[in-house]
């Protein structure tokens, strides 16, 4: 599960290193989290009465998750302005 763990996370990290820059793995990222959300939320409104620890587990993802969704959404707010202005080609050259 570390294993996976540290995998799933490559763009989040990536998109952590220059957020700007790095739009797609930030778009990813927020699109992976999303999807968490989505599916353990589904598992849980499946999950027949009776599994109390797995519900509360499934919770615990739910809550994480979603914090990690309004991190990204704010992130990629934040970062927008940039974007835009990449976009109409007032800032081409990029520092190295």
């Amino acid at each position: 599960m570390g294993i996976l763990f540290v995998m799933w996370n490559i763009p989040y990290l990536v998109a952590l290193s220059d957020p700007a820059r790095r739009r797609i793995s930030l778009l990813e990222a927020l699109a992976m989290q999303t999807v968490g959300v989505i599916g353990e939320s589904l598992l849980l409104a499946g999950l027949p009465e009776g599994h109390t620890l797995l519900r509360a587990s499934i919770q615990r993802f739910i809550l994480f998750d979603g914090i990690g969704v309004a991190l990204l959404v704010l992130a990629a707010a934040a970062v927008v302005p940039v974007w835009r202005e990449q976009r109409s080609g007032q800032n081409l050259v990029q520092p190295v």
